[in-house]
């Protein structure tokens, strides 16, 4: 204790010269102009699945739903990743397929040290994964329905939606015996997240070269309108990149998880970062953190 009145002074001093050293020598460490740039903040709209669950993850133990006031708010996947592929500041989110696609355009951070990657989704390691799910009302299904809902599961399904980047599990996967449902035709509509869009076209592709009498149509309007369109009949099967909340199921609808996805976050290749923490993405998109060098160089 005498020692701390007598020497407080001195030691207050030190630190301070010790901190502004410190700061000294990061102002010197070579970067880029983009350090010192305001992060652009860009996000899906309200309603949307990928939106909603990217919300919840942040927000998991942690009591604060807002979004900074001034992120930038695109309506679909792809638009998302065509604005920060030209924009060397910004900061998204999109879905695995999505980032696969544009991967040689985009870089895709690791959070809290681990990559995005689909062996790290199906495992359940990486911390922004939700599901893929096909939803519908039993009194809207008929047959083709039935038998799409069936195949989605099959080995033949299950291999279609890979292909897209989709993380699947064929641990119980069965061949699809076609023989077995005798000749199909008609046409539907399914309709539902632009998230699952480019899966769902390829489900349908796969689904359509056992059954070419079979017209089906894919309306993305989001996990909302999916949800929504199935309950009135617009679609007589919907599909949504989030959790089918209890109310919605109260009103009748059936639900199956036919994948995983994960939601990568990207920044453009121009950006030096490969990773961020989970605290730190929360903090920019509540606009705590509002320029890169905020990040600091010991956490990078």
């Amino acid at each position: 204790m005498d020692f701390i009145k007598k020497h407080g002074i001195q030691m207050v001093l030190v630190i301070g010269i010790f901190v502004l050293l410190i700061r000294i020598i990061t102002l010197f460490m070579p970067c880029s102009e983009q350090e010192f740039q305001p992060i652009v903040v860009v996000s899906r709209e309200q309603g949307s699945g990928s939106r909603t669950i990217f919300q919840e993850m942040l927000e998991r133990d942690y009591h604060n739903e807002g979004m900074t006031f001034d992120a930038i708010i695109h309506p679909g996947n792809g638009i998302i990743a065509n604005f920060v592929a030209k924009n060397p500041n910004a900061i998204g989110y999109v879905s695995l397929s999505t980032y696969l696609r544009h991967r040689d355009v985009l870089r895709g951070l690791s959070i809290d040290g681990i990559a995005p990657t689909p062996a790290n989704m199906l495992s359940g390691v990486y911390p922004l994964i939700r599901p893929f799910n096909l939803v519908y009302p039993t009194k809207y299904i008929g047959d083709i329905e039935r038998v799409f809902v069936y195949f989605a599961t099959t080995t033949e399904g299950l291999t279609a939606l890979e292909k897209t980047g989709v993380v699947v599990d064929f641990k119980h996967a069965n061949p699809f015996n076609y023989n077995g449902f005798g000749e199909l035709s008609g046409s539907v509509t399914f309709g539902g997240s632009t998230s699952t869009e480019s899966s769902v076209l390829a489900l349908i592709d796969a689904f359509t070269a056992f059954f070419p009498d079979v017209n089906i149509a894919y309306m993305a309007v989001g996990s909302g309108g999916g949800i929504q369109g199935a309950l009135d009949g617009t679609f007589s099967l919907a599909f949504v990149s989030r959790e089918v909340t209890d109310l919605e199921r109260l009103a009748g609808l059936e639900v199956v998880q036919y994948s995983v996805d994960g939601l990568v976050i990207i920044v453009n290749p121009k950006n030096p970062r490969k990773h961020l923490t989970l605290a730190q993405l929360r903090a920019i998109y509540h606009g705590e953190i509002r320029y890169w060098d905020e990040i600091g160089w010991i956490l990078q």
